[in-house]
């Protein structure tokens, strides 16, 4: 069975070439039945009129190029009297397409046509565009001209033959070619470039820091009469809560019990507020901030779960204020962790590497081995769980911390393997369960993302992954990052594939 090569084809055009998108069909379905048939090679069309789905989100011409630009392998463009509509960027989509194929070193088909025209239905403005455009190319050899459909459609099919033929000359033809690269943000690199990751300045502090200081000015504004020393309840002193307990264990039929005790902001409560406003707000604490008036809670637990609680008792403004005061601390508390914990997270040396194709043709059951100095590499078993208080954030969002983002250029790894297991939440279950859960929900997310099989030998530590499929002329990152504990002067790895018996590289710092 002969191996068949398909190329994606952007067809460009403004809205004054129906005939000529016509014709493009009609000149590729020949092509694929003829030369294409008897070379391995199909050519797929792809047009925004029936190719692009509705998407919200983003420049219209910007999204155009995401689902179906970016892919093309390379494009056929006509223009005779109309140029097309700006896009922001340039003055029609049609050369925003074509610019972004010359960019990537892709091929490019353009044609203008001189046939014949009304001149009372010619946009001359348009037509001034078309002859600055040609102007900008003519020292190129990009576009050829035609004067009648007939013509066109010969032109068309003759350079689609010579180029598919020019290329079946070159060696690498039939050839996937595979490496590995760094990526720093903005371009490749054969050397070995840290990616440095700012987390700890993410973007949810924003939000959070917004919420914190908006809660301190509400607290500010909510004035409480101090409290009346005749209503003063009783202190809640160690020996009562000892009996509360005492009360729990006897009184196994008793879902809750309580007791009232005052309500006071700890010293170090206290502390922990001023801190965070000295360092992070300008705003000043009122007064009588921490006054909370006849605000008492009562304390209470559940004997079957062993948690305790707080509930406040009071007027509806003390309760209030209690209720601020108590979010406030919570979320100071998980600014600080998650602050924490994105630090730690920074302060990995990290490599964005990526599988690169610069073949072509595509390849698959791909692996990769990376030959790393000893106790360099980051495994996930040496990954810190994190603080309580940053724990149910991190949990579902570790995966966005350590997978490289998808790219126009570059795709995402697409061979995770799926983890469906099936959780029933316990009702009844402790503190300490409930913070294991979600513990283990953490280092489960982990796993869906290391990819890696970890081997040793006598001189390296081999990180090893598999890929399924790799297009020509395609980027794919890593699963994540490459987490490392310090600096290394270089990585050697190998690939082997279906289609190369075996590649070996190294990568070096510049």
């Amino acid at each position: 069975m002969k191996n068949v090569k398909q190329y994606q084809v952007l067809i460009s055009t403004p809205s004054d070439v129906q005939e000529e998108l016509k014709s493009i069909e009609k000149v590729i379905d020949n092509f694929n039945r003829t030369f294409g048939l008897y070379n391995g090679i199909a050519l797929l069309p792809v047009h925004w009129s029936k190719d692009v789905f509705p998407q919200s989100g983003g420049r219209p011409q910007s999204l155009i190029n995401s689902q179906i630009v970016n892919e093309s392998d390379f494009v056929i463009s006509v223009l005779w009297t109309r140029f097309g509509t700006p896009t922001g960027k340039y003055d029609s989509g049609t050369e925003e397409e074509i610019e972004i194929m010359l960019r990537e070193g892709k091929q490019g088909f353009l044609y203008i046509s001189n046939r014949a025209v009304q001149l009372d239905k010619v946009d001359y403005i348009q037509y001034e565009k078309i002859t600055k455009f040609k102007g900008k190319y003519k020292d190129r050899g990009l576009y050829s001209e035609y004067d009648s459909i007939e013509g066109f459609e010969k032109n068309l099919y003759n350079h689609l033959t010579k180029y598919f033929m020019y290329k079946g000359n070159e060696v690498y033809i039939d050839k996937s070619n595979l490496s590995i690269k760094a990526y720093n943000g903005d371009e490749f690199s054969n050397n070995i470039v840290y990616y440095n990751t700012n987390y700890s300045e993410y973007k949810y502090f924003t939000s959070l820091l917004e919420e914190i200081t908006e809660t301190i000015s509400k607290i500010n504004n909510i004035k409480i009469p101090l409290k009346e020393e005749k209503d003063k309840p009783a202190v809640m002193t160690n020996e009562k809560i000892n009996d509360l307990q005492q009360y729990m264990i006897k009184n196994v039929n008793r879902d809750f019990l309580s007791i009232l005790d005052e309500v006071k902001v700890s010293q170090e409560d206290k502390e922990t507020i001023e801190k965070f406003v000295s360092k992070y707000t300008t705003l000043n604490l009122s007064e009588d901030f921490y006054n909370l008036g006849n605000c008492t809670k009562k304390l209470g637990g559940n004997i079957l779960t062993g948690r305790t609680f707080y509930e406040p008792k009071g007027s509806e403004q003390e309760i209030g204020k209690y209720n601020l005061i108590h979010n406030l601390l919570y979320n100071i508390y998980q600014f600080e962790d998650l602050k924490k914990y994105l630090s730690y997270i920074d302060n990995y040396k990290k490599v964005w590497f990526v599988v690169a194709n610069d073949g072509e043709r595509f390849d698959e059951d791909i692996t990769i081995n990376l030959y790393l100095p000893k106790n360099k590499f980051i495994i996930k078993e040496k990954i810190e769980n994190p603080p309580i208080f940053a724990l149910d954030i991190i949990k579902g969002s570790i995966g966005d911390l350590l997978v490289p983002n998808e790219k126009h250029n570059i795709k995402k790894y697409p061979d995770y393997k799926k983890h469906n297991k099936f959780k029933i939440e316990n009702p009844l279950a402790s503190s300490n369960e409930v913070y294991q859960g979600e513990i283990d929900e953490f280092r489960e997310e982990l796993e869906k993302i290391f990819e890696y099989n970890i081997f040793n030998d006598e001189d390296f530590e081999i990180v090893q992954f598999n890929l399924s499929y790799l297009k020509q002329q395609e980027f794919i990152n890593f699963p994540t990052f490459l987490l490392l504990n310090d600096s290394i002067d270089e990585i050697k790895y190998d690939i082997t594939s279906k289609y190369n018996k075996k590649v070996e590289g190294v990568i070096k710092v510049k």
